[in-house]
């Protein structure tokens, strides 16, 4: 094979050698029924065979062109799910939302409700503290009043006794007083008496 390559590659440099070569091998196909037969089959076969490529191109496009618009409904059909599970979803969604906005409204209508409840409580709670003080205030002015009012007396009968001790102790100076001028008097006209009696006697 490697020498015929060669040789047909020598014959090709030569435009002469090689339409000769061309003529004679013509020459010998149409002369040999056996060679004409070959050459025939394999220009059948050749032609079948790109028939056989066309119709399995055309085949492959319209294989092709089919899945493409098998493909183009897939895709709008599930397009379309998409959408109507979007659609579905959005007003699932919606759904959830408006019960949870329910839910919550409730919610905090039970702490506001439980908020007043505790105010009130908390108020009453407060009030009570507050009443109590004051009524516990009032017990403790009460007795504070008492107990001034008391000792107001107690002090009142010291002092009145403390007055009586000393109006008593005035009282005794008074007499003392007294009874010390009458004896202070009663000396001085004893004196007076003496001295007019020795200058009389």
């Amino acid at each position: 094979m490697g020498v015929a390559r060669e040789l047909l590659d020598e014959i090709s440099k030569d435009e002469k050698l090689y339409d000769e070569l061309v003529r004679k091998v013509a020459i010998g196909i149409a002369r040999n029924d056996e060679v004409r037969m070959l050459i025939l089959n394999s220009i059948i076969r050749d032609i079948a065979t790109k028939k056989d490529i066309e119709d399995q191109g055309n085949s492959m496009r319209n294989e092709i062109q089919s899945l493409k618009e098998e493909m183009r409904k897939e895709i709008e059909s599930l397009r379309n799910e998409m959408k109507h599970e979007i659609q579905s979803l959005k007003s699932e969604t919606e759904k959830k939302i408006d019960a949870l906005r329910v839910e919550l409204k409730r919610d905090i209508e039970e702490i506001k409700s439980m908020q007043k409840k505790d105010i009130e409580e908390l108020r009453n709670e407060m009030i009570k503290k507050i009443e109590d003080q004051r009524s516990e205030t009032r017990k403790d002015i009460e007795n504070l009043r008492i107990d001034t009012k008391s000792e107001i007396e107690s002090l009142r009968s010291y002092v009145d006794a403390k007055f009586d001790g000393i109006n008593k102790r005035i009282d005794d100076l008074r007499s003392d007083m007294r009874m010390y001028f009458f004896g202070f008097l009663g000396s001085i006209l004893a004196t007076l008496i003496t001295i007019i009696l020795t200058k009389v006697f």
